[in-house]
């Protein structure tokens, strides 16, 4: 019973304080943000025409015919590209972990750079705001 009683006060200067910030009207807003813009697909530059700095997501695989890019990983051993990839360049600027088999070094990666002509070449740095991207 004396529990109550002390908690009592409490309780109304909760409850009074509450009624003030609703009366005064300032509550805060709340906050809404937009979804991040997502990577594009290693499978949407297969084909393209496009010459544009991008961020692309997809398997990176590595042998001494060079690098590729691509959306499907075969699951041979060591795995492989499927039939479809673009060709990558500046793969030493990256700072990723592979996995490794027989010589054929591959990741699951997302990567920034320059498309054109079936190649991505690498870029420093953190990409701009306006690489394109593709949109939810």
């Amino acid at each position: 019973m004396l529990r109550s009683l002390v908690l009592l006060p409490v309780l109304a200067l909760l409850l009074t304080a509450c009624w003030i910030a609703s009366e005064s009207g300032e509550a805060p807003e709340p906050v809404i943000s937009e979804p991040a813009p997502s990577p594009l697909f290693a499978d949407t530059l297969f084909d393209s025409d496009m010459d544009a700095d991008v961020v692309v997501v997809g398997y990176l695989v590595v042998d001494s015919s060079g690098a590729r890019l691509c959306g499907v990983l075969l699951e041979s051993d060591p795995p492989q590209c499927g039939a479809r990839s673009v060709e990558v360049t500046g793969v030493d600027r990256l700072d990723v972990i592979f996995e490794e088999s027989q010589g054929v070094h591959w990741t699951l990666a997302t990567l920034w750079g320059h498309y054109a002509d079936g190649t991505l070449a690498i870029l420093d740095g953190q990409p701009p705001s306006d690489v394109v991207i593709q949109s939810e």
